[in-house]
């Protein structure tokens, strides 16, 4: 079909179905063209795109890695930049270094997220729009907190 003689047809106000009677096409196939419509994906070509994924991961496992760790150090720096007023940093001490910031609990309402950690932590975080109750320190200041506070859990008796 002539795309541009659609065109053409459609702007002097002819109707899908006569542009398709003149050029040889289906109405639908006419309405299709002009308005840049795609049909959804069908069920097989999910499942050939998902087996694509599936296989292309398994045959790249160190890409793989890389990309999710990229993505795991993007978050933790969403998360702490947020907590930790705005940057990257504890708000006790003023310590800058990433891998030793973490997210502490403020009131010790730990045990309503424990199971969730690091990752799966950060990402309810995210996706809750960073509630109230968390701030950002380093593990010293994190450590003294805990010990001033009499912040451990108990081991479990059996």
């Amino acid at each position: 079909m002539d795309i541009q003689k659609a065109i053409e047809l459609r702007l002097q106000g002819l109707s899908y179905e006569k542009i398709g009677r003149e050029l040889g096409v289906s109405n639908q196939r006419v309405h299709q063209v002009l308005t840049g419509y795609r049909p959804k994906p069908t069920d097989r070509l999910k499942e050939r795109r998902r087996r694509y994924r599936s296989n292309w991961r398994k045959a790249h496992p160190d890409l793989v890695a890389i990309k999710n760790r990229k993505m795991t150090e993007r978050r933790k720096l969403l998360v702490i930049t947020h907590y930790g007023n705005g940057k990257a940093q504890c708000v006790k001490c003023g310590f800058t270094d990433i891998r030793a910031l973490t997210l502490d609990h403020i009131d010790y309402c730990g045990a309503n997220h424990r199971g969730k950690k690091g990752q799966v932590l950060y990402s309810f975080l995210l996706r809750n729009n960073y509630p109230d109750g968390f701030q950002t320190l380093c593990m010293n200041c994190q450590w003294i907190k805990r010990h001033q506070n009499s912040e451990w859990r108990m081991p479990s008796h059996k």
